[in-house]
């Protein structure tokens, strides 16, 4: 009698839990949103010489990793949206280093997604198109 009541009372709690995780979700989400708002608002107090730790910096509201792939797609709408777009320009649009650009521009270069002409960026399909308005570079 003893093991089934407490079988079940494991059972309730574990479905519980379950049913409220989503619901603890949404408050940290909310709790990182009001956060942010309010540090947008308030100045930043900081003891000289010390990094906040990785808890503060949530509870400050700084940005976390992009997910896999989506820096590439905010690139490439990026350039999309204005081709020719310089490489420094295209870093401080999508919110990344331009040391991080150059890699990830590298990298999609190599896929055939972009291209790079006269130290600009170009969709790699918008090039076959607007060759008459690209800069013209004489052989030598």
């Amino acid at each position: 009698m003893t093991d089934d009541l407490l079988k079940r009372t494991t059972n309730e709690i574990r479905a519980r839990i379950k049913e409220l995780e989503p619901q603890v979700r949404e408050y940290e989400r909310l709790q990182g949103a009001l956060a942010a708002l309010d540090a947008r608002d308030a100045p930043q107090k900081r003891e000289r010489g010390r990094r906040p730790t990785q808890t503060a910096r949530r509870k400050q509201g700084t940005k976390r990793r992009a997910g896999r792939g989506q820096r590439k797609e905010q690139l490439l709408r990026v350039v999309g949206e204005e081709p020719g777009l310089r490489p420094s320009e295209a870093a401080r649009r999508v919110g990344i280093q331009p040391s991080q650009l150059h890699t990830l521009a590298r990298g999609l270069q190599e896929e055939g997604s972009i291209e790079r002409r006269d130290g600009a960026l170009f969709p790699a399909s918008a090039s076959a198109g607007t060759t008459e308005n690209a800069p013209r570079v004489d052989a030598q």
